[in-house]
């Protein structure tokens, strides 16, 4: 099926909402139409710590997996967190908090 704005919209109007924490700086988003991926960054306040970011990622992991399972009719997507200019955490669908490609970088 590929790009579909409503789909898009809903899925990061929930992401935002499931973001809301003192510990998140801003959101970034983007949709690579050649992959058909939609990528999510989320940036960390440098005063996060490793607890919370993983918290927050297993909330966004449990839903994006729901909502956009691995082998899902629309689209791929990609969740990357970035701590203090790092990324900390880069996770795809079907993935949980420890299959984080990013420590593998």
């Amino acid at each position: 099926m590929g790009y579909d704005d409503a789909v898009i919209e809903r899925i990061l109007a929930k992401v935002g909402s499931i973001a809301n924490r003192p510990v998140v700086r801003d959101i970034e988003d983007h949709y690579a139409v050649y992959f058909d991926e939609l990528g999510i960054t989320i940036n960390l306040n440098d005063e996060a710590t490793e607890m919370e970011w993983q918290e927050l990622a297993i909330d966004l992991l449990n839903f994006l997996n729901k909502e956009l399972p691995k082998d899902n009719e629309h689209f791929r997507w990609l969740l990357s967190i970035r701590h203090k200019l790092r990324q900390v955490g880069l996770f795809f669908p079907g993935d949980n908090i420890n299959n984080n490609c990013a420590k593998n970088t």
